[in-house]
């Protein structure tokens, strides 16, 4: 099984990328998964939620017994430390998450698209053939989170500026997508990548 490893900037289209390739590759052979799902799915444990409520008493639980992962976002962009320990807490189970999914495929998908945004940031340290790094522009990435997240702007551009540059991340990629306009665009150049990457999308 073949593993792509997606990543890039935040509201850069890492996931419509993943999608559209998924959709536009060979039926069937193609699994996905992605680490923020896996991250939600995490917040639903108990024993998870008490440890990340543990890390910060500003941190409360609602009444319905989740934790406010708007606080908690804001918080970890407000402070590193806080931020690497939640991310201690997180990424070995989204790693047990993602090694769990590869032992239910195998065998039946021939390829395998892993969605990290951290990739390259934690080194997150997941075996694959290619990196894919999925890219825009810093304009277009602050008016994806302030126009269709509703994200403030402060908070947007404290995101933005803790993780990897762009460039950084555009130079350890084995493939690049320049997301920066149109859904079709979009479409079209993953088009080209499975063309040029016939041998692997055929397998």
């Amino acid at each position: 099984m073949i593993t792509i490893a997606i990543t890039g900037g935040i509201a850069c289209g890492k996931s419509t990328i993943a999608s559209s390739l998924q959709d536009r590759g060979p039926e069937g052979q193609i699994a996905r998964f992605d680490c923020d799902s896996g991250v939600a799915e995490l917040f639903d444990e108990d024993d998870v939620k008490k440890r990340i409520v543990n890390l910060d008493k500003k941190l409360e639980l609602l009444k319905d017994g989740e934790v406010d992962r708007k606080l908690l976002r804001k918080r970890a962009f407000e402070s590193s430390e806080f931020r690497e320990k939640l991310e201690k807490i997180l990424h070995p189970l989204v790693l047990n998450q993602v090694h769990d999914f590869v032992k239910s495929v195998s065998g039946r998908a021939k390829i395998f698209l892993v969605e990290v945004p951290l990739l390259y940031e934690v080194e997150f340290p997941i075996e694959r053939d290619l990196d894919l790094v999925v890219a825009s522009s810093r304009q277009t990435q602050l008016s994806r989170l302030l126009e269709k997240r509703n994200v403030k702007r402060e908070l947007a551009v404290r995101i933005i500026e803790s993780q990897m540059s762009l460039e950084k991340k555009m130079k350890r990629a084995d493939i690049v997508i320049w997301n920066d306009g149109s859904e079709q665009s979009a479409a079209s150049q993953v088009d080209h990548l499975i063309e040029r990457c016939r041998p692997i999308f055929t397998v």
